[in-house]
C-alpha cells in the first residue's frame, strides 16, 4: 500500500528565483506602492467629529439608593429606567427619524454644507451634481434597470437617510453616557451637524411634554372641580401635582431629555483612509504580486520546487548481496 506524499516548496530556491529576476520584483512593488499614494492623494480625507450626550437627572424619578446599586453591579444602566430614561430612550430613537430631519432641513446653511456638490456658489442655487462619478453610477442604474429618483434640491428625506447611514450611536451598558459619532470631509459643517441634532431632538421632546402635561393639567383641573370623595380628590391632587413639576422642567431653559456631556469635537488628523495600514498592505500584496511576475519571467517551474517529503529512498542492497 503506498503512502500519500506530502508536497513542500523549496524557499531557498524560491528566493533565489526571485532574486535572480529582482528587476520585476522591486519594480512590481514599486508600481503598485506609488498606484497606492496617488490613489491616497487622490481619494478625499474624512475627519472625524463626536459630541457625548447624558440623561437629565430629575430629582423626583431618581432610583432609590439601593435599587441603583444593586442595578449597576449587574451591569444595568439605571438611566434606563424611569421618566427620566425614557425621556432619554426617545431621543435616541429620534436620531433617525423623519421629522428631526425635516426640522433639519429648514436651516438652509447647513444643508448647504452637508450637500455642498449640489450647491452653487455662482449662481447661488441647488443644482444637478455633473460630476464623472454621480452621471456613472445614474447611467450603471439605467442600465441595470434600477429606479432612479428623479433628481431635486436636498430635503428632509436626504436628511434622514445621511443621519440612518452615517451617524453611529456608541452606547455603553455600564455608562450613562452615549457618545455620537459621524465621518465627514468638512469638520466644521460635522460639528454644526451635531450640535443642531441634540438640540433639535431636545427641542421636539420638549414641546411634546408641556403639550402633553398642558392637557393633562387641563383635564385633571376639570376633574377636580366635578369630584367631592376625598380619596379621588387626593389621587388627582397628586397627578395634578406631577403633572405641573412637568410642565415647570419642560418650561425652564435648560435641557430636558439629554444634555452634552462633551464636545462636540472633531478630530485634528484625517480619520480616513488609514493610509498607514494601507500603505503597508499594498507592500504586502505587491511583494506577491512581484514575487509571482518574477518566477514566471524566469519560467520557473513549479514541479521543481515541490518534493515528497515522505518518499524514501530505494534501500540499497549490501554489498556482496545480489538481488533476485
Amino acid at each position: 500500500m503506498s503512502t500519500p506524499s506530502t508536497w513542500e516548496i523549496d524557499v531557498s530556491k524560491i528566493g533565489r528565483t526571485i532574486w535572480a529576476r529582482r528587476d520585476v520584483f522591486l519594480s512590481t512593488v514599486g508600481a503598485i506602492f506609488a498606484f497606492t499614494v496617488v490613489i491616497l492623494h487622490v481619494v478625499p480625507q474624512s475627519y472625524e467629529a463626536s459630541v457625548s450626550i447624558a440623561p437629565v437627572t430629575q430629582t423626583n424619578q431618581q432610583l432609590s439608593g439601593s435599587l441603583s446599586a444593586l442595578a449597576k453591579l449587574g451591569g444595568v444602566n439605571v438611566n434606563g429606567l424611569g421618566a427620566g430614561g425614557e425621556q432619554f430612550r426617545l431621543f435616541l430613537s429620534s436620531i433617525n427619524s423623519q421629522d428631526v430631519a425635516n426640522q433639519l432641513a429648514k436651516d438652509q446653511s447647513l444643508m448647504r454644507g452637508l450637500f455642498p456638490d449640489q450647491w452653487s456658489e455662482t449662481d447661488m442655487q441647488w443644482k444637478e451634481p455633473s460630476g464623472v462619478v454621480h452621471v456613472i453610477a445614474k447611467t450603471a442604474k439605467d442600465i441595470l434597470g434600477i429606479p432612479v429618483r428623479p433628481w431635486a434640491p436636498p430635503s428632509g428625506e436626504d436628511v434622514a437617510k445621511m443621519l440612518f447611514t452615517q451617524i453611529e450611536v456608541d452606547e455603553d451598558p455600564k455608562s450613562p453616557v452615549v457618545t455620537l459619532r459621524i465621518q465627514s470631509r468638512n469638520p466644521k459643517v460635522a460639528l454644526q451637524l451635531l450640535q443642531e441634532l441634540v438640540r433639535t431632538i431636545d427641542e421636539k421632546l420638549r414641546a411634546n411634554a408641556l403639550r402633553r402635561a398642558n392637557d393633562y393639567i387641563a383635564y385633571l383641573t376639570r376633574q377636580l372641580s366635578t369630584v367631592s370623595i376625598t380619596e379621588y380628590r387626593a389621587a388627582l391632587t397628586d397627578r395634578l401635582s406631577e403633572q405641573e413639576q412637568t410642565r415647570m422642567m419642560a418650561s425652564a431653559n435648560v435641557s430636558f431629555a439629554a444634555q452634552i456631556f462633551s464636545g462636540p469635537a472633531a478630530s485634528t488628523l484625517p480619520s480616513a483612509p488609514k493610509s498607514v495600514l494601507i500603505l503597508t498592505f499594498s507592500l504586502v500584496v505587491g511583494s506577491g504580486v512581484g514575487a509571482f511576475l518574477a518566477m514566471r519571467a524566469h519560467k520557473y517551474d513549479w514541479r521543481e520546487v515541490k518534493i515528497p517529503s515522505r518518499q524514501r529512498p530505494a534501500a540499497i542492497p549490501p554489498t556482496g548481496h545480489t538481488s533476485k
